[in-house]
């Protein structure tokens, strides 16, 4: 009996030793306010808790790590209630403070949890500290669950994007007059939507709320804003998804400014065209405006086409524009037989006050004449040579049908009946 009670003394003092060996939890600051013994502290739905602990060694330990829990919430498997320290060392006497960071859900049921702080190492029993939580729910509080777009995939520019809106009433009151907007900020365009009320713990969908996509939209993929404004405005909620966007076939590149100096801006139409041998060929218009404060000669040129091409500048290449003048000049191009199929590139150079600024530009040439050769033009004689013939032999026919019908009239005239 009495080996009974000596080991139990024993383990007692091992006990004893081995939680002793463990940092002490001094304080615990929930949001900046200090948790004290009895407390039940209420905290919203959607609320963030910021928990600092501070910890204090007797003795050395390694391998030391502080997490907070909240347990009990029907999706935690999804959405983690609770926040972990690294691990970290402390010598006997040291003193450190630990931050943890942990999210109330919008879901979470109204009900009394404990905030669970845990401390300990790689072995032995862990401190655990229970701090009762009484979750509530807002007074006001209505959030977006979900934006449903359509077309749900893709839209392309210049088309419609419908998209529905569809929200909870999270908080205790009932709500009126709650005003949804969807943007794309990018585009700049937006459309409104009114929900008239809303009852606690319900849900809506908006109306489609409507929106027009400029034309000529350069495909990519667009934030689409949803943002609810309710309780007379005072709240708000926003949600964010993605939409993606193509840009119609038959939109042309736009055309880009150029400029020599500050006194000079260059627009040039389209940069790349397409051309086909032998047909009407392709023009390069090009618009200058003279943006100074003084008359200034400009001459335009072009390089690198002379082996391809043959290039006409109409009106003309070298002329004066007066201060705030704007002038266009045209650049016919037309492709040489001989060139081959596909992308050629040349510059246009537009110079004045002794300045350049060359500008490449690209035609693209495709299509090819049909070769005339001999054959062909004995097969089309032929052709003609029978033609012509077959037209004699009618004519020659037509000729002898209406001379026997004079022949046999005039016969029947000369007759004398008795």
């Amino acid at each position: 009996m009495k080996n009974f009670w000596l080991i139990l003394f024993v383990v007692g003092i091992l006990s004893t030793a081995i939680v002793s060996a463990l940092p002490t939890v001094q304080e615990v600051k929930i949001n900046g306010d200090v948790f004290q013994s009895g407390d039940h502290l209420v905290v919203e739905r959607g609320d963030t808790l910021n928990i600092k602990i501070k910890l204090q060694a007797s003795q050395p330990e390694n391998n030391i790590e502080a997490d907070a829990a909240i347990l009990g919430y029907e999706y935690s498997d999804h959405e983690s209630l609770s926040d972990s320290t690294h691990v970290f060392d402390l010598d006997a006497n040291d003193t450190v403070y630990k931050t943890l960071t942990v999210t109330v859900p919008d879901k979470v049921e109204k009900d009394y949890y404990d905030l669970r702080i845990r401390v300990g190492t790689r072995t032995e029993s862990a401190f655990e500290g229970l701090y009762r939580l009484h979750i509530v729910e807002q007074r006001h509080y209505v959030v977006i669950k979900d934006i449903v777009l359509s077309p749900e995939n893709e839209v392309k520019s210049g088309r419609s994007l419908l998209a529905i809106v569809r929200v909870k009433n999270m908080g205790e009151k009932d709500e009126e007059g709650i005003k949804i907007k969807v943007s794309i900020p990018d585009l700049g365009i937006s459309g409104s939507e009114y929900i008239d009320e809303l009852k606690a713990g319900e849900s809506t969908s908006s109306e489609e709320i409507y929106l027009r996509i400029p034309a000529c939209v350069k495909t990519g993929d667009y934030e689409v804003k949803a943002a609810i404004e309710y309780d007379e405005g005072y709240e708000e909620s926003t949600a964010f998804t993605l939409v993606h966007i193509v840009e119609e076939e038959t939109c042309q590149p736009k055309p880009t400014p150029e400029t020599i100096n500050e006194q000079t801006i260059i627009m040039v139409g389209a940069v790349a065209q397409e051309v086909k041998k032998g047909g009407p060929g392709t023009v390069y218009p090009i618009t200058i405006k003279n943006a100074g404060t003084s008359a200034q000669t400009y001459t335009i040129d072009t390089k690198g086409a002379d082996d391809w091409a043959t290039l006409q500048i109409s009106p003309s290449n070298v002329f004066i524009l007066q201060p705030g003048d704007i002038k266009s000049v045209y650049i016919y191009l037309s492709p040489k037989e001989t060139v081959a199929e596909g992308e050629h590139m040349f510059t246009i150079t537009v110079t004045s006050a002794g300045q350049e600024k060359d500008i490449p530009v690209s035609a693209t040439v495709s299509g090819k004449l049909a070769p005339v050769s001999w054959a062909n033009f004995k097969k089309g004689l032929e052709i003609g040579l029978i033609v012509l013939v077959v037209l004699l032999v009618i004519l020659g026919l037509i000729i002898a049908f209406n001379r026997l019908g004079g022949k046999e009239e005039k016969e029947e005239e000369n007759q004398t009946y008795y």
